[in-house]
């Protein structure tokens, strides 16, 4: 049998419970078995299970764990809807992030399906638009090449132009 100091892991039993409840929540089911929130050893899917908003103002479910009827505005995207009023979430999720710039926690809004409305498509002058601002950023200022690649902005020449400048230079 493994041995894990104090604090640092979860009781087989609260590992059951709180597996038991994703699979229940995911499924809708009524009655699944509440999380304990209070339990000591600060687990993320336990410190951001908060149904009620208490502790952060809006409900908040850890990722994977959001109710059946809520989504993100990525979700909404791939389905071809958004948020009538982006600033009017009915919940999020929360989890932990390995990424530098995020501080530790990473969250994402939820909003129900009934507040939303169809994305508006882009007109074909909007799409010629846009194509030519993406030619725009992939054309070098000095050759006057399209590149097939954005130009990075900390050069703001193609990357051809950029070591015949380093060679000249030095």
């Amino acid at each position: 049998m493994r041995r894990t100091a104090p604090g640092h892991a979860l009781s087989a039993q609260l590992r059951t419970s709180i597996r038991n409840t994703a699979t229940h929540t995911e499924r809708g089911a009524a009655g699944a078995s509440p999380i304990p929130v209070d339990t000591p050893g600060g687990h993320p899917v336990i410190r951001f299970l908060d149904p009620g908003g208490t502790r952060y103002g809006i409900p908040t479910w850890p990722w994977g764990m959001a109710p059946s009827g809520l989504y993100t505005r990525s979700q909404l995207r791939e389905i071809g809807f958004r948020p009538v009023s982006p600033g009017d979430p009915v919940g999020q999720l929360m989890w932990r992030s390995h990424r530098g710039d995020a501080g530790g926690i990473r969250t994402a809004l939820l909003y129900p399906i009934i507040q939303t409305v169809q994305r508006a498509t882009a007109t074909p002058r909007q799409m010629a638009a846009l194509d030519r601002a993406h030619a725009a950023r992939k054309t070098c200022p000095d050759c006057r090449e399209n590149v097939g690649y954005t130009i990075p902005a900390h050069l703001g020449i193609c990357l051809d132009c950029a070591s015949l400048y380093a060679k000249r230079v030095a």
